[in-house]
């Protein structure tokens, strides 16, 4: 029943990280991902006596989860139609002025939004993003609730992850272990 709470839970299962998509799989903060989405996380904490891609990674408790210093986990958890205001803002203005216009309109509803906490979201305000639709017939403001503190749970070694030689995760059937597991933490706690 695909109902407005279902997708929303969706929605808010669903996460974005640095250049790959994931999902919380937990009720404690774990993200399912694709192996290749965590081997930045894997050789930023290899070392040269060992190496997390060749090797893989198992933490065994929360306190040896290791901490990814470049990613990010981000959840949208709201929808904003701005196409009105990109209109008025337009509205009359030749093609150039109103490109200008526009990209002007939009970096200010992305500064305001970044001010601004979603309700029921806490105190943090949102990572906003401007997403133009159906080539300009329709603008968003997306907002995302940003996690910085996100760490490596487990990754298989490379050669189970990439096992079969599959050119891409899209591939079937596949034989690999084509996956890692990340957890996000806020304020020290797994959110």
């Amino acid at each position: 029943n695909l109902d407005p709470a279902w997708l929303t839970r969706v929605r808010l299962a669903s996460v974005r990280l640095a250049n790959c998509s994931a999902s919380f799989v937990s009720k404690d903060g774990l993200i399912l991902t694709n192996h290749h989405c965590v081997e930045s996380c894997l050789a930023e904490n290899s070392s040269k006596e060992r190496s997390l891609i060749e090797d893989g990674f198992l933490a065994r408790s929360r306190e040896q989860e290791i901490r990814c210093g470049a990613q990010v986990a981000d959840v949208l958890v709201e929808m904003q139609d701005v196409t009105a205001e990109l209109s008025a803002a337009t509205r009359g203005l030749d093609d150039r002025a109103a490109n200008e216009a526009r990209k002007r309109r939009l970096t200010e509803l992305e500064s305001t939004c970044e001010k601004t906490p979603v309700r029921g979201q806490g105190k943090r305000p949102p990572k906003c993003q401007a997403v133009t639709l159906y080539n300009g017939g329709q603008y968003f403001l997306y907002k995302y609730r940003r996690y910085t503190d996100v760490r490596l749970v487990f990754a298989p070694e490379a050669a189970i992850a990439a096992f079969g030689g599959d050119p891409d995760n899209f591939q079937f059937p596949r034989w690999c272990l084509d996956m890692g597991l990340l957890r996000a933490y806020e304020d020290g706690r797994p959110v």
